[in-house]
């Protein structure tokens, strides 16, 4: 019983810890979410007047980034507000600062040259966090069954002990039952032989008194009586 208990308790433990563990990366997952949440907004309301070139590229790029994102659940989800809106960013090519957006031929090259290059930097980075978070999935799920598993144990640990319980607490009841049944025989004998042995302690001084009657009631007797008193009154 002592070892079911102690294994009960450690199951529980771990079941405790497991749950903590899903809560924590459900946290995490949250958290990034809304980080990739600021930074979308971050990228699409962003002063274009006061933007020079490395931050046109490096929105250039984070709007490539948040597109790539956004068009893994395109079969399935409506386009969100964020990316139509960082898809007429890019489409109009809103990539440096000022109001001047008039673009060279030789710029428009340079900038389609490294925006393929951007993009495929980002394409491996969103690879990279793709990955991320198909292992944090597998993860949670991994731990959820484990955390399934571990209660389901910790159940049938619960309900054998219960069993086991109630199975020695019947027994225990069944054998203070008998007893009760012995004693209540026992109370039934003692009071029948109660009269029969106080009966009997009658019979036997019944009998004494009789054989000491007798004794006198014989010549052998009476003499072997009148002997023992003489006896006893010679001086010694």
């Amino acid at each position: 019983m002592t070892r079911n208990s102690s294994t009960s308790s450690f199951k529980a433990l771990e079941a405790n810890q497991v749950a903590d563990w899903v809560e924590q990366l459900d946290l995490e997952n949250q958290a990034l979410r809304e980080c990739i949440s600021r930074c979308a907004d971050t990228l699409i309301n962003r002063d274009l007047a006061n933007e020079d070139r490395d931050s046109a590229s490096s929105r250039r790029k984070g709007l490539a980034v948040l597109l790539e994102a956004s068009d893994v659940h395109a079969a399935t989800h409506m386009p969100s507000p964020a990316h139509l809106r960082a898809k007429q960013l890019l489409q109009s090519r809103v990539l440096k600062s000022g109001t001047n957006a008039n673009f060279f031929e030789h710029g428009q090259v340079s900038l389609d040259l490294e925006l393929d290059r951007s993009s495929v930097l980002m394409e491996e980075q969103l690879r990279h966090e793709r990955t991320r978070f198909t292992s944090l999935d597998v993860e949670v799920d991994a731990l959820q069954r484990d955390l399934t598993a571990t209660q389901e144990r910790q159940q049938t640990l619960e309900n054998a002990e219960l069993e086991e319980r109630l199975r020695h607490d019947a027994l225990i009841t069944s054998e203070m039952r008998q007893m009760q049944l012995e004693l209540f025989q026992l109370d039934e004998e003692a009071s029948t032989l109660g009269p029969k042995l106080q009966q009997m302690e009658l019979h036997g001084r019944a009998v004494k008194a009789l054989g000491r009657l007798l004794k006198f009631i014989t010549q052998e007797g009476l003499a072997r009586e009148a002997l023992w008193r003489w006896r006893c009154l010679l001086p010694p």
